[in-house]
């Protein structure tokens, strides 16, 4: 989104995704709390599924090695996890964060300085733009826009992040990691020879979204909320739960998978 020279302080980077926030500087809307260096960073956490969760343990390695971070809020549309996401960020970090099933509702408090977004990828777009116009500085999760009838709304993110101040990252696997750039560096000195061709496959019995766990009764979610902009339909357990495999939320495993590779491939290579 934005070319920005990045500080320690400003990304807490992880191997499952890296999880970016901001430090040592200040908003541009009024209404957003400045943060001195001293400071600590409060998070709000859109989406609360496993992603999430992994997202926490990486904090709480951050936080233990001296970060000045905290989790004061989350969110997920599923009661489930609006009740038990909470225990888990107490026992990580003692303290238990106020839950909600809007996210807009995280979004209104002033005290919270960065989200990390972790929804179904149809989400994302419309979740980062608020967050933006929140004056939250945003970790999303990709893809940002998983089809190619979401390219307006993808090209206003761009827009709006552009004329903002705020920081915003877009998570792919392995874009920070140190043995990427060790790839990189390998493959830039010449050693490898003349690389002209790369093939990438991944092959699994069943798609790994069916094992995604979900609400199995409609009065234990939000529906509506889940369907965000899409059309409506009659409340469906395996959407909200394999929501990769449907079409109308997601490019599955080219979204999923490849753009990761593509991402890494891209980066290593410098090609383009």
């Amino acid at each position: 989104m934005k070319k920005r020279a990045w500080r320690r302080r400003e990304f807490l980077e992880g191997s499952v995704a890296a999880v970016a926030f901001v430090a040592g500087r200040r908003a541009a809307a009024a209404r957003v709390r400045p943060i001195g260096a001293n400071d600590r960073i409060n998070i709000g956490m859109i989406g609360c599924g496993k992603r999430a969760e992994g997202h926490a343990y990486l904090l709480k390695g951050a936080a233990d090695a001296g970060e000045k971070i905290a989790v004061v809020a989350c969110c997920d549309i599923w009661k489930k996890r609006q009740e038990t996401f909470p225990d888990l960020v107490k026992k990580l970090f003692v303290y238990r964060p106020e839950a909600y099933g809007d996210y807009r509702r995280v979004l209104e408090r002033r005290d919270i300085d960065a989200v990390l977004i972790a929804t179904p990828a149809h989400q994302h777009c419309g979740q980062l733009l608020d967050s933006v116009r929140a004056g939250k500085h945003v970790y999303v999760e990709k893809p940002i826009a998983p089809l190619a009838g979401d390219l307006p709304a993808l090209k206003e993110c761009y827009r709006v992040v552009s004329e903002s101040k705020v920081v915003v990252q877009h998570g792919t696997q392995g874009s920070s990691h140190p043995a990427t750039e060790a790839v990189k560096a390998f493959i830039a000195s010449g050693r490898l020879g003349r690389l002209f061709r790369i093939e990438s496959s991944i092959s699994t019995y069943e798609p790994y979204w069916n094992f995604y766990d979900g609400p199995k009764k409609e009065e234990e979610t939000d529906w509506r909320a889940f369907l965000y902009n899409k059309s409506y339909r009659p409340f469906d357990p395996d959407q909200e739960a394999a929501w990769m495999g449907y079409h109308d939320f997601s490019s599955g495993p080219i979204g999923g998978w490849m753009s990761h590779f593509s991402n890494f491939v891209h980066h290593a290579t410098g090609c383009g």
